[in-house]
């Protein structure tokens, strides 16, 4: 009976630590949607996108930015922005990695890498997410991509 007792109160301290720690270290998803302007490739600019969403998501006290951008123009595939992300006190936001995602071809069979050349983000006091980056490929680092986007979390 002593022994069965002990496994109940060992077991209600297990679940009460659980749930501090996952109290503690919450997770979540924030989207943001909005339009990317300003997008140039080399000497070549493209018209801007709308409905664009990009995602905050934390997990375990790590930060990710994500989104899927594209085709733009006659790329062959999707832009993929999945890279790991600092949010400071000022709301400021900084890329923990140069590596900033891939360029997915329609065929989804190959991707290329793209690093990040540039990279400035914010969160302002309207809760809209503000990025500006420019970003390259082993094979264009010569002549980075660019874009900026701007959205309001939903």
């Amino acid at each position: 009976m002593l022994e069965k007792r002990k496994g109940i109160i060992i077991s209600f301290i297990f679940i009460i630590i659980s749930f501090s720690i996952s109290a503690q270290n919450p997770s979540f998803t924030h989207k943001y949607r909005g339009k990317i302007d300003g997008i140039h490739r080399g000497n070549k600019s493209y018209k801007d996108i709308e409905n664009a969403e990009f995602r905050i998501t934390k997990e375990n006290n790590e930060y990710m930015l994500s989104a899927a951008i594209g085709p733009i123009g006659k790329m062959p595939g999707t832009i993929i922005i999945n890279t790991a992300i600092s949010i400071k006190e000022d709301n400021s936001i900084v890329a923990l990695s140069d590596k900033l995602g891939c360029l997915r071809f329609k065929l989804g069979i190959l991707s290329l890498n793209l690093y990040i050349q540039r990279f400035y983000a914010s969160i302002d006091k309207d809760k809209c997410l503000d990025i500006n980056l420019s970003c390259y490929s082993i094979f264009d680092k010569g002549s980075p991509s660019t874009l900026h986007f701007r959205g309001k979390k939903y």
